[in-house]
């Protein structure tokens, strides 16, 4: 897949996301030390991550060392930086999700922010400085529901990573990805550490990488294998070699109809 094409389907799964979130309603809420949920009228931070919590005409302060995370419901400015990045305004939406990042990384959507940041200066052509976004989260968040995000970006961050030759740290946050539980992303790491060798010249390598996808998962899995089948089959016939034909027929036995069979 080409970039422009990884820049697209970015944005489409991102839309998506946003749509759920859109809908979700939940009043804002703090997880304190031992796991209690506690819910608030209204939460803000400061730049330390000392929360202000308000409920009715009560208002009271609570450390950084005193919870383990605070989530709120999508903020409207959040909202609003999320259409600009979906009408392709995207120097605008990078320059909003920076400040964003930095007013509510300590309520539930620093990840979010980053990765959305990064997607816009991604597809602005900006890679050096969608990777700075994204490296803005340098550990999982705390909060479940941030770390569909922080993977997500780090899945674009590796890919930035191999697109700029920065070989050594691609392969380090690939390495921990494939040890993920999810079965998606273990397979979207051995492809990227197959493209990472093969634009090495490290084509067997490559190829081993493209195998394990193609091999280790089943049709069920619809994009990350069939995109190994079709590089394993272009390298196989770009060597003239007639096993070819045999991963041709795995991809159009699993995948009939599919886009992916045009491409070989």
């Amino acid at each position: 897949m080409n970039i422009k094409s990884k820049t697209i389907l970015a944005l489409t799964l991102f839309a998506t996301f946003t749509t759920a979130l859109f809908a979700a309603s939940k009043k804002p809420f703090i997880v304190k030390k031992g796991g209690r949920k506690e819910y608030y009228d209204t939460i803000t931070a400061d730049s330390r991550g000392v929360l202000m919590l308000k409920k009715g005409s009560i208002t009271k302060k609570i450390k950084p060392g005193a919870y383990d995370y605070a989530h709120i419901p999508m903020p409207s400015d959040i909202r609003k930086s999320a259409g600009l990045l979906k009408s392709k305004k995207y120097s605008e939406a990078a320059a909003q999700f920076q400040k964003l990042y930095a007013k509510y990384k300590f309520l539930g959507w620093g990840a979010f922010c980053a990765y959305a940041g990064a997607q816009a200066l991604d597809a602005a052509g900006k890679k050096p400085a969608a990777i700075s976004s994204l490296t803005l989260v340098s550990k999982m968040p705390v909060d479940p529901s941030e770390q569909r995000y922080y993977f997500r970006g780090q899945k674009l961050l590796a890919t930035l990573y191999v697109d700029t030759s920065n070989f050594d740290k691609a392969l380090r946050i690939l390495q921990k990805l494939s040890k993920s539980n999810d079965n998606s992303t273990v397979a979207f790491s051995n492809n990227m550490i197959g493209d990472l060798f093969a634009k090495q010249g490290k084509n067997k390598d490559a190829k081993l990488m493209y195998m394990r996808t193609a091999l280790l998962f089943d049709q069920k899995n619809k994009k990350e294998r069939p995109e190994a089948l079709v590089k394993i089959i272009k390298m196989l016939k770009k060597e003239k070699n007639n096993k070819a034909l045999e991963f041709e027929k795995i991809l159009k036995v699993d995948y009939p109809g599919s886009h992916y069979i045009q491409e070989i």
